[in-house]
Formats: C-alpha cells, structure tokens, sequence
C-alpha cells in the first residue's frame, strides 16, 4: 500500500488512523494495543496511533509535545507524519529508509551528555546539553 497524498489539511498519519490527529485508530478498537503495519514492499513501516505526552525542549525551553511510534521509536507527531511522507515517496523509488534514532526524554540526554563530558560511556560520542538536543524536539 502506498500512501495517498495528503488532502489539503490532513496529514498521511490521519489518513491511516482514519482521524484529523494521529490518535484515533477509530476505524479499529483493537489498533489500539497493537501496532498496524502500511507496507507495498518487502519492507514494512509500522506505526501505532497511541499517542503519548511528555516534554520536548526547543533552545532550552520547555514545551508539551505528542509522541507517536513508528518502527518501534517514539517521535513527535508532526515528525512522525513527515517520515511517514518521506517514507512512502523513498519507498516508491525503490529505496528502503529506516529510523536510527528518535526523541529522548531529558533524563536520557542528561545520560548521554554526561557520558560526552566524562567520556565515561555511550563511547564519549558527541551529545548536546539537555534541552538543546535536536532528539527533544
């Protein structure tokens, strides 16, 4: 299955969940414990339209965000429905993308930002100071 254009004003992820918000599953009570699976290749992307809450930070500011799962990663909804898009289009041209990395709570970048500073952990590898992570936005 491939996905549709967007109408004007509805994302791809509404179109799947069947609402104007990737939180419905409407059309399937029981999509709400498991994960739906859009796929036209050997390939699938799977994606859940539970949707959670919690805080992402822009530039040190704190701001309530909605998460979604697609591939088994939290991500930001908006996020979620450009993937989905970019998904689909790489999908038609033969090309299989995949998510490696996603959203982190600050206490997750607290963790890795510290491993950077002490060089302790996670291999030292670079992370941004909580709040100033592209991963919580």
């Amino acid at each position: 299955m491939t996905f549709a254009r967007p109408t004007r004003g509805l994302s791809i992820l509404a179109l799947l969940c069947g609402a104007f918000a990737f939180n419905a599953c409407a059309t399937d009570p029981e999509a709400d414990e498991t994960e739906d699976v859009v796929s036209d290749s050997e390939e699938a992307v799977s994606y859940s339209c539970n949707e959670s809450s919690d805080t992402g930070y822009t530039n040190g500011k704190a701001t309530p965000i909605t998460l979604v799962t697609v591939q088994g990663r939290r991500i930001e909804i908006s996020t979620a429905d450009a993937y989905m898009a970019m998904a689909d289009a790489a999908a038609r041209a033969g090309v299989i993308i995949t998510i490696t990395s996603a959203f982190r709570t600050n206490a997750e970048q607290q963790y890795l930002y510290n491993c950077y500073k002490n060089k302790n952990c996670n291999n030292g590898s670079l992370a941004a100071a909580p709040g100033y992570s592209n991963h919580q936005s």
